[in-house]
């Protein structure tokens, strides 16, 4: 049943990605979000199931629900402080229950992107033997690529954080300040470093991936890393778009390498 389940939501997630293009030529922005709020629902699900189903599933819930616990609370904290300059407290008011989920949405989005990394940079760095020197690849490499997500997906998020976009106002184009990524930076780094002390602990960082969920994950992550290219270039972050270019065509031509290696030993 839970095998059903998560291949039912990998080809919705995959067939809502496909039919995105359509979207965006006619629909506004509230349409939009209700759009991306299935396309984001489809794939957190897929994930979360992937993780229970490959890792024992107190495992896989804890990863989960550390990566929505932080990333919901500096959220919901940001938006209710003076200090971001994201949200006017007039436009909570105005819209209170809409922007009370926007953090949840955000961390749905950002359990997607630290597990797919997670999970991708695992199998990358399985041939390294020496336990310390695997560990500092993986989470270094597993937030670089995390962060090159952050750093297109950035711009928009700021922007549904504001009434006035979402009542048809103008978009904010433009670079999001240093210090916002770097704290994500700081924090993306920090959970890798718990995902790979907690999976390696609890004895399931050797534990071998089923050949059909990875391959599956492969193209649930190239789907949403074309999105957020797509969302890159539509916020004219042309420096970061590239940047994301260059790290995912190294990082996809080292995990075939990687994976001919494993095949010849």
């Amino acid at each position: 049943m839970k095998e059903l389940i998560r291949t039912l939501l990998f080809f919705g997630f995959v067939i809502c990605g496909i039919s995105g293009p359509f979207v965006f030529i006619q629909a506004d922005v509230r349409t939009l979000l209700v759009f991306f709020i299935v396309f984001l629902s489809l794939g957190f699900g897929y994930v979360v199931l992937y993780l229970i189903s490959e890792y024992p599933v107190w495992v896989g819930l804890m990863i989960v629900c550390v990566i929505i616990g932080v990333t919901f609370s500096i959220e919901w904290i940001s938006m209710f402080t003076d200090n971001t300059s994201f949200l006017s407290q007039q436009a909570i008011e105005m819209n209170d229950y809409f922007h009370q989920l926007i953090p949840l949405g955000i961390g749905f989005i950002w359990v997607m992107m630290i597990a797919m990394s997670h999970v991708l940079w695992k199998q990358l760095t399985k041939s390294i033997h020496h336990r310390f020197r695997r560990g500092i690849c993986y989470v270094v490499g597993a937030t670089m690529a995390s962060l090159s997500l952050e750093l297109l997906l950035a711009p928009m998020i700021l922007n549904i954080k504001r009434y006035e976009w979402l009542q048809g106002g103008d978009f904010i184009y433009g670079v999001v300040s240093y210090t916002v990524y770097i704290t994500w930076a700081i924090v993306i780094l920090l959970l890798h470093t718990f995902i790979l002390i907690f999976v390696v602990l609890s004895d399931n960082w050797h534990r071998r991936l089923e050949w059909k969920s990875r391959h599956q994950l492969l193209l649930l992550d190239l789907v949403f890393s074309l999105y957020a290219l797509g969302l890159g270039l539509f916020a004219k972050m042309y420096l970061a778009s590239f940047i994301f270019i260059v790290f995912n065509g190294l990082f996809t031509l080292v995990y075939y390498l990687s994976k001919k290696k494993q095949k010849k030993d």
